[in-house]
């Protein structure tokens, strides 16, 4: 999930740093949600 949405955004020409950081970002929102739901990590889901 996260490999595949970096190497779009490399694709779409942002900057290695830029997709990087949006990356990252999308993951933190992602656990907060599972923190926030009390929910477990599913590859299904991923």
């Amino acid at each position: 999930m996260i490999c595949f949405n970096y190497q779009r955004l490399l694709a779409n020409g942002k900057h290695k740093k830029v997709a990087l950081t949006a990356c990252i970002r999308k993951t933190i929102t992602t656990l907060n949600f599972m923190l926030r739901e009390n929910t477990m990590w599913s590859e299904k889901r991923a």
